[in-house]
């Protein structure tokens, strides 16, 4: 595959990188050389390697879901910084914005 200066500014685009015009011709260079790396790679016999497999043989961490008596709902509330009713009150977080 052949990289050229269009292909550098794309990838950058997409990538969400500003290059400067003096340095897309390095880049591509560059960009250039890694793929070459990559068709050496490609050229190997590698019909005798057999296909890798991972297996995550571990059992779960977590605990066993199960189901059990909750707090009554006054206990946690006692405890928040500040409860308005029955609910949690918690700081605004979305601002809002001026006109």
């Amino acid at each position: 595959m052949k990289i050229d200066k269009q292909l550098v500014r794309k990838i950058a685009l997409l990538a969400r990188l500003e290059i400067p015009e003096d340095k897309i011709e390095t880049m591509q260079a560059q960009l250039q050389e890694i793929l070459s790396y990559f068709e050496m790679l490609s050229e190997l016999d590698t019909s005798e390697v057999p296909p890798t497999v991972f297996q995550h043989t571990s059992s779960s961490v977590f605990r066993e879901d199960c189901v059990r008596e909750s707090y009554p709902q006054h206990i946690p509330l006692e405890q928040a910084p500040e409860s308005h009713l029955e609910y949690f009150r918690t700081p605004r977080v979305v601002e809002e914005e001026s006109p």
